[in-house]
């Protein structure tokens, strides 16, 4: 079961089609600027619910279904610190009118895919079970641990970078120094780019498979991805969240 420090231990190369459990057809990894269609640029995924930032994504044309390589690996379960006795299921749709639920780490609505436990009515973005629990900022001199306690007072916390007060929701802060800060004046917002990836043509489709071979599926395209594309979408989503 992955943890939330630790998700960029476990990504993949992304590989050139996969069966995902948020959609009924096959998805294909296809180069975004390739496609034929209108309003290309302002396609989002179907995970994160965030626009499209990468040159490759999965897809599925037939149904205009398209999902960063990030959010189809998340894992089916995580450990969080927020529910210290039981993990968090990844759903895709919430069981709320229109699929919106309220996330219990930044408060804001959401409709993409989400952790959950249903025994203590807690809901997650994605993301936001998936921020680094310590971060190092220039900002503080300590390391800033991520805290799910909320914030005493009715105002909630006062941000020490920004000056301006959070509302009841989650932040980082240094216990010894009592500083606080929103997620995102805090958590990059610069990524390193996107690495390229390369497909080739004859990857693009899913072959049938052969009597005792492994599946397709399991193929990978040639060369290791490095893990700072997942990092670069995480990033770009939680500061747009929070700032």
């Amino acid at each position: 079961m992955a943890k939330a420090d630790q998700k960029e231990e476990g990504m993949e190369s992304p590989k050139p089609a996969i069966l995902h459990f948020s959609h009924n057809h096959p998805l294909e990894l296809t180069k975004l600027s390739t496609l034929n269609i209108n309003g290309k640029s302002q396609l989002s995924c179907s995970g994160c619910k965030q626009k499209l930032s990468s040159k490759y994504a999965y897809c599925c044309l037939s149904c205009n279904y398209f999902l960063h390589a990030s959010c189809s690996q998340l894992p089916p379960e995580v450990r969080h610190p927020v529910d210290k006795d039981h993990p968090l299921c990844l759903s895709a749709v919430a069981p709320y009118p229109g699929g919106v639920f309220k996330c219990s780490g930044c408060s804001e609505p959401g409709s993409g895919f989400y952790y959950a436990c249903g025994s203590c009515r807690l809901e997650l973005h994605a993301q936001c079970a998936n921020m680094p629990l310590h971060i190092r900022n220039p900002a503080h001199r300590h390391p800033l641990e991520l805290s799910v306690a909320v914030a005493r007072g009715g105002m909630g916390f006062f941000c020490l970078v920004c000056g301006k007060y959070g509302r009841k929701n989650w932040r980082y802060r240094c216990k010894s120094c009592v500083f606080d800060a929103h997620p995102g004046c805090v958590l990059d917002k610069n990524p390193p780019p996107e690495p390229e990836i390369i497909l080739e043509p004859s990857e693009r489709s899913i072959p049938e498979e052969k009597k005792g071979s492994k599946s397709s599926l399991t193929r990978e395209i040639g060369g290791r991805v490095m893990e700072t594309a997942a990092v670069a979408i995480v990033s770009n989503v939680i500061g747009s969240m929070f700032s």
